[in-house]
């Protein structure tokens, strides 16, 4: 997975630390009625903090953070047919999906999961609060209410929508294009803030990289659903979750859930052969196989998860001469290098965030070459791995002085 999982920390103003906690909250997936009792406690919390900088917590969540409020219910009906902290049967039964959920009829279950959504973010954005902290569900006839009362929420919702994004998620590319319009318009003057100044002081953006995504989105004619793309970015960030916990069959759930709807779709691909890899290592290499197939980028990632595969296949030789043709003729230098990977330890493999997979790579594939008996290859690699970290700590100590 690459590194467009990572969200901003928690530095800046109180406002926008307040909104990253809760983004965190709003996300967590409970797994008890004490954990859903707490996740709400912690909601209200920042919701009277906010109020004392002037931001009704309650409409930030409604129209701006509706998918994040609805997330742990639709990663629910994804993965499970009973649960202990919601009532899934209730929700099965009024959103009309399969009570036997995804294994009864993968195809029905899916289309009926996938509509479902924007009727649970509608359910978040008119319900009372009590009932969407709680995963109460509704009626059938107040759920269709909600639906018809949510046909003016753009307008409502971009101001809330920005806010949300330029305090918890750096990476322009999973903002929608309306509120990198909003954004534009208020670095420069254009707009008046939305919001009190104690809720904007954080600065947001850099202008370049704003204006480079602008124009990319103005110049490219096959842009992809912008829907389509929150839904998926919100499963990838739980997958994470999953996965940093050894949660790794419902983290797979979440994008076999996906892959069922977008076939095609290398990210989803990829990023369910990333899940199985420390459970199924041949199933693993498959998908990643057919997600380079369907042209996954950054590929460098990919390589290295399948390298990781065909060692724990002990097929070693194939792992080298898999890196060797990449690192000969694949690799390219502008693409993202930091991403989560797996990291084998002594206990198994651990999932780790780091900012140099070309180097891991090579790392791996010295200790692959010495394992066959390979010193020749294993220095080759070795090399490479420290020319990187060279490099790298070059770079990094001069941005250093500059900045200072």
């Amino acid at each position: 997975m690459d590194n467009q999982l990572r969200l901003g920390d928690a530095d800046g103003s109180d406002a926008r630390v307040l909104i990253v906690a809760l983004d965190r909250a709003l996300a967590t997936v409970p797994l008890s009625t004490v954990d859903v009792d707490t996740r709400a406690g912690i909601v209200r919390s920042i919701i009277r903090r906010l109020a004392d900088l002037g931001l009704d917590g309650e409409s930030l969540i409604r129209y701006g953070m509706a998918p994040r409020a609805a997330l742990p219910l639709l990663v629910k009906l994804v993965g499970s047919a009973e649960d202990k902290a919601v009532d899934l049967a209730s929700w099965r039964s009024v959103l009309s999906i399969p009570a036997a959920a995804l294994d009864a009829d993968p195809d029905l279950a899916t289309d009926a999961l996938i509509t479902s959504v924007h009727r649970i973010d509608s359910w978040v954005i008119a319900a009372p609060l009590s009932e969407v902290l709680n995963f109460t569900a509704p009626s059938a006839t107040s759920l269709s209410r909600y639906v018809i009362d949510n046909q003016s929420r753009t307008t409502i919702s971009l101001p809330y929508i920005w806010l949300w994004l330029r305090c918890t998620q750096d990476d322009l590319t999973r903002w929608p294009t309306e509120a990198l319009h909003l954004e534009y318009r208020w670095q420069n003057d254009l707009e008046e803030a939305p919001f009190p100044a104690a809720v904007l002081e954080h600065d947001g953006p850099n202008s370049t990289v704003l204006n480079e995504q602008i124009a990319y989105r103005a110049s490219t004619s096959s842009a992809s659903d912008e829907g389509e793309d929150s839904l998926f970015w919100q499963l990838q960030d739980t997958a994470v979750s999953f996965l940093s916990r050894e949660r790794y069959d419902e983290a797979s759930a979440l994008f076999e859930f996906h892959s069922k709807h977008h076939p095609k779709d290398a990210r989803s691909l990829n990023n369910l052969g990333f899940c199985k890899l420390p459970i199924d290592p041949a199933t693993s290499l498959d998908l990643l196989e057919r997600a380079e197939s369907a042209g996954y980028s950054p590929l460098l990632i990919n390589v290295y998860n399948q390298c990781c595969c065909l060692i724990r296949l002990n097929r070693l030789a194939e792992a080298l001469d898999r890196a060797e043709f990449f690192w000969q003729r694949e690799s390219d230098p502008d693409q993202i290098r930091g991403g989560y990977i797996w990291v084998e330890q002594e206990a198994g493999w651990d999932l780790v965030a780091h900012d140099l997979i070309d180097e891991a790579l090579a790392r791996l594939m010295a200790d692959a070459a010495r394992a066959l008996g390979r010193s020749d290859r294993a220095d080759r690699w070795e090399s490479r791995a420290e020319a990187i970290t060279e490099s790298y700590e070059s770079t990094d100590s001069t941005s250093l002085v500059v900045d200072d």
